[in-house]
This record gives C-alpha cells, structure tokens and sequence, in this order.
C-alpha cells in the first residue's frame, strides 16, 4: 500500500509538470510566431522603401508664366524640384543601442521599444497654384465698355491695346506637411496589477508602420515563462511529505471504500502519518533503498542469481529470464485461442 501511494504521489505530480510544460511551450509558441510575423512585415516594408527615392522635374511652366505676368503687377515664384532626396535616414537624434539581455527579472522591467510616426501624423504638403491670365476675350467688344463691363482695363479705355489672350499656371508656394515627428523611445508597460503580465499593443497588424513593440513584448513574454521545476519525490523527507495536500488526498482515496477523497474526511494528516509514518529520513532513505536491497532469486537454465532489484533492469540473465517467461504466456495464450476465420473486404462470405 505505501509503494502503491507513493507511485500515485509521483506520477500525479509527473503529470501535473507535464500540463504546465505544455502551456509554457506554447506561450514560447506565440512568442516566436510574433517575431517571425513581425520580422516579415519589416520585410515587406523594406521592400517598399528601399532607403532612396528620386524624383523628376524642374521648374513648371515658368515660361508662359511669366509671359502672362510681364506687364502685371502679379508677383510669383518657380519651385524647382531637386533631382534627388535622400530618406535613408531622417531621424534628428540617433536611435540608441538595443537593450541587451541580462537577468529575466531585470529585463521585463527595462525594455524599451521605438514608438515610430503614428498613421495619423502623415499630413499632405500644402500646395498653393497661382494663375495668372491677361489679354482680350475677343475681337469685338460688342459695344461694350472696357472700363467696366469687360474684364481688363487700359488707360485710354480702348480694345485696340488690349493685347491677345496668354495664361499661365504655376506653383505660387509650397509648404511642407506638419514638423515630422521622432521616433521616441518608450518602456514597455506592465499591466496594472500585475508583476509579470507583458503590455500588448492594439492591432499591430493594421499599423501603417511597423514598431519595435511588437519584438519588446514577444521577448518579455518569453522571459516570464517561468517553469517550475518538480522536485524530487525521493528527495523529500516523509515529515513534509504527509503534511502536503496532494500526497493526503490519494492516500486518503486509496484507504476509502469508494476510491475518492471525501473533503469531510477528519484527520487526513493522521491517516498519512499512519501509513507513511512521520520520519525525518528521504523517501528514498525510508523506502526506496529498502526496495533496491531486495534480492528476488531466479535461474537461467540451472545457474542460480540473486541480484539487488535495482541492478535486475540492466543484467543480461534476468533479461533473458524475463523473456523466456513473457514468450512462455504468450505461446500459452495464442494456444489458447480458437482459430478464426479470416474473411477479406473483397471476398464474399459463405452461405
């Protein structure tokens, strides 16, 4: 019975480290799909701009501009469009160096990530186009007065010096969007509450630009997947053994008529103590060694053996033992069965 609740004991436990294994491997899982996920979109992004950008033209319709505008008081001036801007990098103060790993703790609590131009801070420059046009709208002014009730004006009041129609279209002034914001460098937030829960960024995938805070909470979410380690059922004194919950409750189940754990059971701590007793000693110290010392006598052919138990998993003999007796069972078992009639999909059945 205390070899049976000390199996139980340890392969709960087994299985408990094994669900906890698996949810840490995937919060790891999600950690690494969110590099992976953010590293292609600074990809695609590189693939956009590729670090230079040029851009044709000169001076627009200076000529007929200032054709138009020669004998008017009309003042403008040409925007003559460099051949080339480089946007490789535009940043006013540099980016600093990323941070470097040290110990999880101190990590989680100093991450920093680079909190790009919102979306919403991308302004259009401000265009503003001059016309100018000057001249006669005809050959004939139709009986009507140049001074005021056609457009134009000359200063004998006569169509003859009005001279022919010229326009021009130019840009008058150009003006960049709003100041372009920095990058600014930020810590990555902790959720309020919380010692180790890693703040997270809203829709990052519908983000115009692609931050660094996406990476900043993949590798703290990576760094508070702690796993707790189990220790070592043989390692414990059988003191603190019978005190713990979950050795209480199987023993209890497995000295119950109905094989469960009644909460209105009195005493567990006593009924554990009873049959695990209340040592200082290791569970190994207390149980296991005794299990080892045992010496179970076999013989291969007419050789007699009798090793320690613990020594009988990597002895030849007893290997060779144990399966003579499992091929014994089962040439028993295989005699024992009646022969059937093996019919196939594809053959009819008799009648």
């Amino acid at each position: 019975m205390k070899f049976h609740a000390l199996s139980a004991v340890a392969k709960k436990r087994a299985l408990d480290a094994r669900h906890e294994l698996y949810d840490k491997r995937k919060q790891l899982q999600e950690s690494a799909h969110i590099l992976r996920r953010r590293a292609a979109q600074l990809k695609a992004s590189e693939a956009m701009w590729p670090g230079k950008a040029t851009y044709g033209g000169a001076t627009f319709e200076s000529a007929t501009y200032s054709s138009a505008t020669a004998n008017s008081a009309h003042k403008g001036c040409s925007i003559n469009v460099a051949t080339e801007q480089t946007t490789e990098n535009t940043c006013g103060t540099k980016l600093g160096a990323s941070p470097k790993s040290a110990a999880a703790a101190l990590v989680v609590d100093s991450l920093t990530y680079m909190h790009a131009v919102a979306d919403n801070k991308f302004r259009p420059p401000k265009i503003k186009v001059g016309i100018a046009a000057e001249g006669n709208v005809g050959s004939s002014l139709g009986g009507k007065k140049t001074d005021n009730q056609a457009f134009g004006q000359t200063s004998d009041d006569t169509a003859s010096t009005l001279k022919a129609a010229s326009t021009g279209l130019r840009l008058a002034a150009y003006a960049a969007g709003d100041k372009k914001q920095e990058p600014d460098k930020q810590f990555l937030k902790k959720v309020v509450g919380s010692n180790n829960a890693c703040e997270e960024e809203e829709n990052p995938e519908n983000k115009l630009l692609v931050t660094t805070k996406p990476f900043a909470n993949a590798i703290c979410k990576a760094q508070n997947t702690k796993i707790n380690r189990p220790g070592l059922l043989s390692a414990a004194q059988v003191s603190d053994l019978i005190t713990e919950t979950d050795v209480q409750d199987i023993i209890i189940a497995l000295l119950s008529d109905t094989g469960t754990a009644d909460d209105k059971t009195k005493d567990k701590k006593e009924a554990t103590k009873s049959l695990l007793g209340d040592d200082k000693k290791t569970v190994e110290d207390k149980f296991i060694k005794k299990l080892e010392q045992n010496k179970p006598g076999f013989k291969v052919g007419t050789t007699a053996n009798s090793k320690n138990l613990k020594d009988l998993a990597t002895d030849q003999d007893f290997s060779l033992a144990l399966a003579f007796c499992k091929g014994s069972e089962s040439q028993a078992a295989i005699k024992a069965q009646a022969a059937k009639t093996t019919i196939h999909e594809y053959q009819e059945e008799p009648r």
